[in-house]
């Protein structure tokens, strides 16, 4: 398959579609970031950040600080366009994420359930509270949209720390219990070093840790838990959306379960 024909599969799902916008919106706050400090770039940095909101508002992410401070109005017929999008494509994000806790807590190891199982509520409690402020946004009842957004922040983050948690604890079981490998007479083993399992066979656990590591530092700093430029964030959410696209395109580097 050439490169373009996996693009245009790929473009054509919905997370795909999704996965592609957050590159742009946190690559753009990248260039922004790197064209600061001159005077003369201050146009271009008004441009990219208006481009950041934009693709923000069409990935629904009303977190972001510029569109909760924006007072548009929006005509009934959007609004009810705008109301039909959410109940399509984005009222199932939640729900799928509480049909995962449930399968989760049915596995038998005992910290994949714990861990497994809150960080999916986490997440669909993350994504409930993150539509409340969409729909507000756009007219459809009214409440504190800060609260909330900092509500949704802390679960997305909660969702986060104990996805990390079932990576070291795989991690820490991989380094007691190293890999053992036979040569291919299958008579002599060989005990595989820790590094070496991660980088080799053990490559989904590594690439999970990292895209879990670089996505909670976007939480905490929005909750002030830490505080990174726009541009290190703009990094950080770059970096683990590729991890998972590469994830999506290649099932062999997918953790599992997860």
């Amino acid at each position: 398959m050439s490169c373009a024909e996996l693009y245009v599969k790929y473009a054509a799902q919905t997370a795909g579609k999704d996965k592609l916008c957050r590159i742009f919106q946190y690559g753009s706050k990248v260039c922004a970031w790197m064209l600061e400090g001159n005077a003369n770039n201050a146009k271009a940095i008004e441009v990219i950040n208006t481009f950041s909101s934009s693709i923000a508002m069409a990935r629904k992410d009303c977190n972001r600080k510029d569109i909760l401070h924006q007072q548009q109005q929006f005509s009934f017929f959007t609004i009810l366009t705008l109301t039909y999008v959410f109940i399509v494509f984005r009222i199932g994000k939640p729900i799928d994420e509480i049909l995962n806790a449930i399968k989760c807590s049915n596995l038998s190891d005992l910290l994949y359930k714990l861990t497994l199982t809150i960080s999916h509520l986490c997440r669909a409690l993350y994504l409930f509270n993150d539509h409340l402020v969409w729909l507000a946004h756009i007219g459809v009842g009214s409440l504190d949209k800060k609260k909330y957004t900092m509500l949704a922040a802390r679960f997305w983050l909660a969702a986060l720390i104990t996805a990390l948690l079932r990576d070291i604890y795989e991690m820490l079981t991989l380094f007691f219990n190293p890999i053992k490998s036979r040569n291919k007479s299958g008579d002599t083993v060989k005990t595989v070093g820790f590094i070496p399992s991660l980088f080799g066979r053990r490559k989904d656990l590594l690439l999970d840790f990292i895209k879990n590591g670089c996505d909670s530092w976007i939480p905490m700093n929005r909750l002030g838990y830490s505080n990174f430029h726009s541009g290190m964030i703009g990094i950080f959410g770059v970096i683990s959306t590729l991890v998972g696209i590469m994830a999506q395109l290649n099932k062999n580097i997918k953790l599992s379960p997860s």
